[in-house]
């Protein structure tokens, strides 16, 4: 998909995210510090070094760089 393509427009980050990942008919848990290299209302690009199955729950904690607290999605 091209960026002009996109219904919301992206904005290009290297922020530090905590990620947490899960899956359902799995009991462990992977732990990472990771980057989130784009953001839009739409979603967000997180540059792993382990790729994720369809399925995988990921919970993520993060702070915008002059923003006051941390921010914690799961998805």
């Amino acid at each position: 998909m091209t960026a002009e393509n996109r219904l919301f427009k992206r904005l290009n980050t290297n922020w530090v995210v905590k990620l947490r990942a899960t899956r359902f008919t799995d009991t462990s848990i992977k732990r990472m510090r990771e980057r989130i290299r784009n953001i839009s209302v739409g979603g967000v690009y997180i540059e792993t070094s382990v790729p994720f199955d369809a399925g995988t729950h990921v919970s993520l904690v993060f702070v915008i760089p002059g923003r006051a607290g941390r921010i914690s999605v799961k998805g």
